[in-house]
């Protein structure tokens, strides 16, 4: 039987209508944020560590966990610095930083670096994010983007490298006629930007961070069908009158999710606190990657008080296996204006936050809320329902109708005939005394 989502983050689903079918009731959204590890499951342990981790990306890619990751070391001048390392792990909790042998480090090659800014011509590393592009020549299945600073200047760019494997990595672009087209985009991006290739609109979106005036850091972004060829971002979201004073957007961690047939796109926005100087994260939602929602602005992952008082950023991407999903993050006891190796040393580790699939923001209900779902059509033989649900001490329950003409319930099909849904579970079914 063919199984189809219906993704409740935000009212799409439920039909606008003011006659016999419209939504009666409040309801609210509200966050599921996951449940924290009591510690990070890898930490700076390594020379080429030995001032900080950074930022990360984490892919669940031929049957395992990979992870590429920035580390600064104690000669830390500028964020250029970074060095892309690697690391992998069979079942997300024992990890493996395996010597690669493919980098220089101190006079040797002892090392999981995998590139670094002797690679990059000039323009130094920084913000590095790393995807998978359907699209490529087998030598490129891996793409990355990041930010350079040429010559050490304040002036930046956008970077870009290529790899068939994920450890063997290029500068620039490998497609055709690629020596005479820039191997950097015109434009720069402090933070982690993140691109990905999205099947609906046959094109590469990519966010980055700028600067909205009186705003403070924004999250832009900008497509193309031509990797080596991006327009300059626009910005799509800031801070506006329902945050406090004081804060603005760094990392924005930026996810197409896909849900059994239902698509959402998912900023994981490190928000940063200036007054405390610290970092946690909010969770936007959109049904377009162009305009998005903050719905329920609680900290979708708040700071703690073991190894993540200071900063949390989140890896871009949803890892999915099963009933399970999962997301890297980087997190820190240091605060912003701490990154400096006089202050730091061996600083950071990386998380990962697992909760069931397709919960990061749901429905929510302190009384009653009765609404109609958008039609749909059953072409199998056999049909269910279920609902992925927490009833915290109330019920679901359901009725069918037919999708054109009165609105009266099928026969034996009406809420007073349904069993009502109680506990919590992500396929709770939904029956009726009939059968």
């Amino acid at each position: 039987m063919a199984k189809r989502n219906f993704l409740f983050f935000d009212r799409h689903w439920i039909l606008n209508h003011c006659d016999e079918r419209k939504a009666v009731g409040d309801f609210s959204f509200r966050l599921c944020p996951p449940a924290k590890p009591k510690m990070p499951f890898m930490v700076a342990d390594k020379p080429w560590e030995s001032m900080a981790l950074g930022w990360c990306t984490m892919l669940f890619d031929g049957g395992r966990y990979r992870l590429w990751y920035e580390a600064y070391d104690k000669n830390y001048t500028s964020d250029s610095n970074a060095r892309l390392c690697y690391a992998e792990s069979g079942d997300g909790e024992r990890w493996v930083k395996p010597l690669l042998r493919l980098c220089e480090y101190d006079g040797g090659k002892e090392n999981n670096i995998v590139f670094d800014g002797t690679q990059t011509q000039g323009l130094g590393l920084h913000g590095t994010n790393v995807f998978i592009d359907p699209t490529s020549p087998p030598e490129a299945r891996y793409r990355m983007i990041y930010m350079g600073m040429p010559g050490g200047s304040k002036v930046s760019v956008m970077g870009f490298a290529y790899s068939p494997d994920g450890l063997d990595w290029r500068f620039g672009i490998p497609e055709k006629y690629a020596w005479c087209r820039r191997p950097v985009a015109g434009f720069g991006s402090d933070t982690q930007s993140v691109v990905y290739w999205d099947p609906d609109i046959r094109s590469y979106v990519g966010y980055f961070r700028n600067w909205a005036g009186n705003y403070g850091r924004a999250i832009d972004r900008a497509t193309t069908n031509d990797f080596s060829r991006w327009p300059h971002p626009a910005t799509i979201l800031t801070v506006d009158e329902g945050d406090p004073f004081g804060v603005d957007f760094y990392n924005n961690a930026a996810t197409r999710y896909v849900s059994e047939g239902d698509v959402a796109h998912f900023l994981f926005i490190s928000v940063f606190h200036m007054d405390t100087d610290t970092l946690n994260v909010q969770l936007a939602t959109s049904r377009d990657g162009v305009r998005y929602k903050r719905l329920d602005r609680r900290p979708f992952v708040e700071n703690g008080k073991v190894f993540d008082g200071g900063s949390i950023y989140l890896s871009p991407g949803v890892c999915r296996f099963g009933g399970e999903s999962a997301m890297a993050g980087l997190v820190s006891n240091r605060k912003h204006g701490e990154a400096t190796p006089e202050k730091i040393s061996y600083d950071g580790g990386y998380v990962m936050l697992k909760f069931p699939n397709d919960r990061f923001q749901g429905l929510a209900a302190d009384g009653t809320f009765e609404f109609s779902l958008a039609a749909f059509e059953n072409a199998g033989a056999s049909f269910g329902i279920t609902v992925n649900a927490d009833t915290v001490g109330g019920e679901i329950r359901g009725g069918l109708m037919p999708r054109t003409g009165p609105a009266s319930y099928l026969k034996g099909f009406s809420p007073e005939d349904c069993i009502p849904v109680k506990g919590t579970g992500t396929g709770l079914s939904v029956a009726w005394k009939g059968g």
